[in-house]
């Protein structure tokens, strides 16, 4: 399997989906190994020749590179070899790599925060940063102090069976409309509401609807403190997955998306089918709002790379942000 070889009129040609054609070989029995092609053989060697038989395809990138795919084999793998490269080369368009990014949340804790730290540029200290977080925290112990009962809505978990967030004593998770029918106080003129840290406003909104029915006095933390991470997260990755041909997720991305119907959750190149890639103009591509340090599959980064390969390719970056713009707090703050 080349990663890269001499063309007699191109020059050298790069083979950037070579370890995705690789892949496919070893899912077809076929040993293969990535190596730059030097000395090849002839085009008019006979096909029982002990070089090997190459089977290519290139084609130019808009910058002029030459790019292509290439295998050389034995005589007993040359049909293999041969199979492989026809079977990617159907692949080879102009295509879209939509790529949604996300925003770094924080634990979704209301634990006492570290003493915030300067931020270096690259760094992700979401905790320590996350002021939604902070402003959650101070309205659970300030409605404490007036002993009322806290109940902390949503969760960053897309679902219940997750972990509850972590809160202070006395604090009643609510996450959902199920527990929200539910939960009991023991006095409903003494109730109100805190917004768990990168909960998902979209889930709160519905919790409100049911706690105000039933506590028609309930009354909680103002919407300017709440944070939208989550949510706008969850937005520009769905809306990645909505309008494209193919949604490739890799390990890590937003909870909900890589079991979502249409999606293909990645966990090696293996997953992704030739058949697939072929009929996708756009394809969207899902990872987390921070790469990790040592996954265990291929990341964001790795799956451009590869698709690069298979046809000139644009990679478009999208958000989705809300920003609130009343600043209730900050005016207050600069009046005082």
């Amino acid at each position: 399997m080349a990663s890269s070889f001499d063309h007699p009129v191109r020059g050298t040609v790069h083979c950037p989906a070579a370890p995705l054609v690789s892949a496919w070989l070893d899912a077809h029995g076929t040993p293969n190994s990535i190596a730059p092609l030097t000395g090849l053989p002839s085009p008019t060697a006979p096909a029982d020749s002990s070089d090997g038989r190459l089977a290519a395809t290139t084609y130019l990138d808009l910058d002029g590179r030459a790019v292509g795919i290439a295998v050389l084999a034995p005589p007993p793998f040359a049909d293999r070899a041969a199979a492989a490269v026809s079977v990617w080369t159907a692949c080879l368009r102009t295509r879209r790599l939509v790529v949604p990014l996300l925003t770094p949340h924080c634990d979704g804790s209301l634990d006492a925060l570290p003493r915030p730290r300067r931020s270096t540029a690259g760094s992700s200290s979401a905790g320590a940063e996350c002021r939604p977080r902070a402003d959650a925290r101070e309205a659970v112990l300030g409605y404490q102090r007036e002993h009322q009962t806290v109940l902390l809505l949503g969760t960053q978990h897309s679902r219940v069976d997750g972990p509850a967030p972590r809160a202070p004593g006395g604090v009643v998770p609510v996450r959902d409309e199920g527990e929200a029918a539910k939960v009991l106080v023991e006095d409903p003129r003494n109730v109100v509401f805190v917004v768990a840290p990168c909960a998902d406003i979209r889930t709160v909104s519905a919790v409100l609807a049911v706690l105000r029915n039933r506590f028609p006095l309930l009354r909680g933390q103002h919407p300017d403190q709440w944070c939208y991470r989550s949510t706008d997260n969850r937005l520009a990755a769905g809306a990645a997955v909505r309008f494209s041909d193919l949604a490739l997720a890799v390990e890590g991305a937003p909870p909900g998306i890589r079991q979502a119907g249409g999606v293909v959750a990645v966990g090696g190149l293996g997953d992704l089918r030739p058949e697939d890639i072929a009929r996708a103009a756009t394809i969207s591509l899902i990872g987390p709002p921070v790469p990790r340090r040592h996954p265990a599959g291929p990341q964001v980064t790795d799956l451009i790379e590869v698709l690069s390969g298979l046809g000139p390719a644009s990679v478009v970056h999208q958000r989705f942000i809300s920003d609130v713009s009343t600043n209730v707090f900050d005016k207050a703050a600069q009046d005082r």
